[in-house]
C-alpha cells in the first residue's frame, strides 16, 4: 500500500525559499537605505538656521538631552542623533548649562558645545517672608526656573527630609526666605538644598536652640511661621509672639486664622469660619490644642527672633487677645480680656465700614 510523503511539494518548497530571499533582499535593501539616509542626515547641518536657547538641567540623562534638542529643533532626527552621539561617547560628557545654538550648526560644533556645557546663567527670585511651599513653587515657576508641582514634590520628599534631620511632612518652615540667584538649569531639589541651608545658616546665627521658651525646634519653628503670617509689623511681632504664649501656658487655644486654610487647595483664600471650625482641619487651632502638626509658612529672620525672645515688657504679660487695627496700618488692639476684645472687634468693624 503506497504511503503519504511528509515532504512538501517541490513548488511549496520553491516559494518558501524564494519568500526568503525577497525578505533577506528588503532587509538588506532597507538597510542599506538606512545607512545612505543617516550617512546624507550626518552631513548636513545639524541646525540649518535660526538661533534658539536650551537649557539642560542638571542630573539630565542622556536621552532627555536628546528629547530636548529635538524638542527646541536643534536636531529633526532624534534617533540618528542618539545612535551618533552614542558612538562618540557624548553620553557621559555632556554638560549641564544654557546653551545657545544658531545655524547654521555642523554636529562637531554641536559636540564641541555639549562637552565644554552651557553658560551657568542665574536667575534672580526673591522669595517673601510667609511664602508657604505653594507660593514658593508658584514664584520659582513664573520665574521660569522650575514647575511648581515639581518642587512641591521635592519639598515633600521623605528621603531629603531624613537627610536634613527633619520629622516633619515637608520642608515648610525651614526654606529661608531671601533673594536668592539660582543657576538656570538648577533642578527642584537643589533649590529645596539651597533654602534650607539658608535657613539653617540663619538658624545658627541665632543660637541654633535645640530647645526655648519650653519648645523644641519644630515647635518653635512652626509658632514663628504663626507670628509671620499674623502680623506684617515687625515691630509687633515680639508682643504677638508673647500672647501666643500666654496662651500656651493657661492651655488656651491659640485660635489664629492663619492656621485655618493651611491646605493646598486653600492658602490662597481668606479664612471662613467653616474652615475654622471643621473639626477635621488638623491646622486650625481653633480646633486642636496647642501648635498644629507644623508651620504654615516659612518665617523670617523677626519672626524667628520674636519667637526665641518674645517681649518681656510686663504690661503683655497677661494678655490674651489681639485684632487688627483695620487702619491699613497692619497694627493690632491689645486686650487682656474677652470684654475688652469684643469691643476691639466692634471696633475694627466699624472702622472698615467707614468710607
Amino acid at each position: 500500500m503506497p504511503t503519504k510523503s511528509n515532504k512538501p511539494p517541490k513548488l511549496w518548497a520553491r516559494i518558501v525559499v524564494g519568500t526568503g530571499l525577497f525578505v533577506t533582499l528588503l532587509a538588506i535593501l532597507g538597510g542599506i537605505g538606512l545607512a545612505v539616509h543617516y550617512s546624507a542626515w550626518g552631513q548636513r547641518p545639524a541646525m540649518e538656521s535660526g538661533r534658539v536657547n536650551v537649557v539642560v538641567p542638571k542630573g539630565t540623562s542622556w536621552s532627555g538631552v536628546v528629547g530636548l534638542l529635538a524638542e527646541s529643533g536643534v536636531v529633526t532626527q532624534p534617533r540618528y542623533f542618539d545612535f551618533w552621539g552614542r558612538r562618540r561617547g557624548l553620553v557621559a560628557r555632556v554638560k549641564a548649562g544654557t546653551y545657545t545654538f544658531e545655524g547654521p550648526l555642523t554636529f562637531d560644533e554641536l559636540q564641541r558645545k555639549l562637552e565644554e556645557g552651557g553658560r551657568r546663567d542665574e536667575v534672580a527670585v526673591t522669595i517673601p517672608e510667609g511664602f508657604n511651599i505653594w507660593a514658593i513653587g508658584a514664584r520659582l515657576d513664573e520665574a521660569g526656573l522650575v514647575d511648581a508641582r515639581r518642587f512641591v514634590d521635592a519639598a515633600t520628599d521623605a528621603k531629603a527630609l531624613e537627610r536634613a534631620q527633619i520629622d516633619a511632612e515637608s520642608f515648610e518652615g525651614y526654606l529661608f526666605p531671601d533673594t536668592y540667584r539660582f543657576a538656570a538649569g538648577a533642578t527642584a531639589e537643589d533649590l529645596v538644598q539651597r533654602m534650607h541651608q539658608r535657613f539653617v545658616e540663619v538658624w545658627t546665627e541665632l543660637g541654633a536652640p535645640v530647645q526655648a521658651q519650653g519648645l523644641d525646634r519644630h515647635e518653635l519653628v512652626t509658632l514663628a511661621s504663626i507670628v509671620e503670617k499674623e502680623t506684617a509689623a515687625a515691630e509687633e511681632r515680639p508682643l504677638i509672639a508673647r500672647v501666643f504664649y500666654n496662651r500656651l501656658a493657661i492651655e488656651m487655644r491659640l485660635q489664629t486664622d492663619p492656621t485655618c486654610v493651611y491646605a493646598e487647595d486653600r492658602w490662597s483664600s481668606p479664612p471662613t469660619p467653616r474652615d475654622c471650625k471643621d473639626p477635621l482641619n488638623r491646622y486650625s487651632t481653633y480646633v486642636i490644642d496647642r501648635l498644629p502638626p507644623g508651620p504654615i509658612a516659612n518665617p523670617g529672620r523677626a519672626a524667628f527672633q520674636a519667637v526665641l525672645h518674645p517681649s518681656e515688657d510686663k504690661a503683655y504679660d497677661d494678655v490674651l487677645y489681639f485684632v487688627a487695627v483695620g487702619d491699613g496700618s497692619g497694627k493690632h488692639t491689645f486686650s487682656r480680656t474677652l470684654q475688652e476684645h469684643n469691643a476691639a472687634v466692634r471696633q475694627l468693624i466699624e472702622n472698615r465700614a467707614q468710607p
